[in-house]
């Protein structure tokens, strides 16, 4: 529907509010995940001796072999974790969630991705939503990661993964598109829970980031421009005009899905903008100051539709509020539900 006129657009139709209603799979993962987390560095670290002690000129074949096999029970006992500690239920949560992420990851990438653009380079730009400000964390955050290996500081806490730096870039492209009047009320609740539902175990604040800079001297001013150093290099940028302290960025409109089309005639991709640096600046600026880090939840006090609010972190740890998620994740999807049939009307 949003992108009826994009070739191939009909043959992408995937529906993401399978994920939604997959929340509680997810959970499951997450807790398997920090359950299991010792065994897991323990494989990682007999991964790391095997390979050094097999490359060595000089290895000792008993050793090696002692090592594969210590290995094999390590990655065994993980296994066993899943099919025996963890209920059935549990399994069948997180099977479940995996099964939608990736069915309706490949539904809606298929067509671009095998067929008319597989390097991303016209049509699959469409892909990079919020890639812009992410790649530009992502890649500040990395060298961060550099200097507090050289001074020995533990940043284990702060290391964020690619989707989990696009996902605050998310939350930043909601900001941006409510302070320029593109999102409003409840297309903007819609747009951001769809990354605060997932957050209620901190993967998308900004907090433990926050730390690792404090604790290298990295100032709020630091920050930003070492993100925007790398937005000025993005992919995107020539295919629409773009002004001095300005780049290429995607936005939203209305409700999720639904992108701000550039009032350039000549853009090759009219869902990439022209947007202010000052605009970018401001949001890592907020970010930074730990802004951005909230919790979805649903109840009688909630502020916006279907009675879901963004709790603060601070608030939520402090009220000790449920950590059950279907709630909200039930109020979520019946949101975006009323405003894809609003829009269709």
């Amino acid at each position: 529907e949003d992108f009826h006129n994009i070739l191939g657009a009909s043959e992408f139709a995937s529906d993401f509010t399978r994920i939604i209603r997959n929340t509680a799979g997810f959970e499951q993962l997450i807790l398997f995940l920090q359950r299991t987390a010792d065994l897991k560095k323990e494989a990682v670290a007999l991964g790391s001796e095997l390979h050094r002690a097999s490359s060595s000129q000089t290895a000792d074949i008993e050793a090696v072999r002692a090592l594969e096999r210590r290995r094999t029970e390590v990655l065994e006992g993980l296994r066993s974790a899943f099919r025996h500690d963890l209920p059935e239920s549990g399994q069948t949560e997180i099977m479940a969630f995996l099964t939608a992420i990736n069915e309706e990851v490949i539904k809606a990438k298929a067509m671009f991705l095998a067929y008319s653009d597989p390097f991303e380079k016209y049509r699959a730009l469409l892909f990079e939503y919020a890639h812009t400000l992410g790649h530009g964390v992502e890649a500040f955050m990395n060298g961060l990661y550099r200097r507090a290996e050289a001074l020995d500081i533990d940043y284990s806490d702060a290391f964020r993964l690619h989707g989990q730096c696009v996902g605050m870039a998310v939350l930043w492209a909601g900001e941006m598109s409510l302070d320029m009047g593109h999102l409003a009320k409840d297309g903007y609740m819609a747009h951001q829970s769809l990354v605060y539902l997932f957050n209620r175990f901190g993967g998308f604040d900004f907090r433990p980031l926050r730390r690792l800079c404090d604790d290298l001297d990295v100032s709020c001013e630091e920050f930003c421009e070492g993100v925007l150093q790398v937005v000025r290099r993005d992919n995107k940028r020539g295919y629409c005009k773009c002004a001095p302290g300005s780049s290429v960025d995607q936005l939203v409109r209305d409700r999720p899905g639904c992108l701000v089309r550039s009032a350039d005639p000549g853009a090759e991709l009219r869902y990439l903008v022209e947007v202010s640096e000052d605009s970018q600046r401001r949001v890592l600026e907020r970010a930074f100051e730990g802004e951005f880090d909230k919790v979805l939840v649903c109840g009688a006090d909630a502020s916006m539709g279907q009675g879901l609010s963004l709790v603060p972190r601070a608030d939520f740890e402090a009220k000790g509020m449920p950590t059950d998620s279907k709630g909200a994740a039930d109020a979520l999807d019946r949101l975006i539900f009323q405003l894809y049939r609003t829009s269709s009307a």
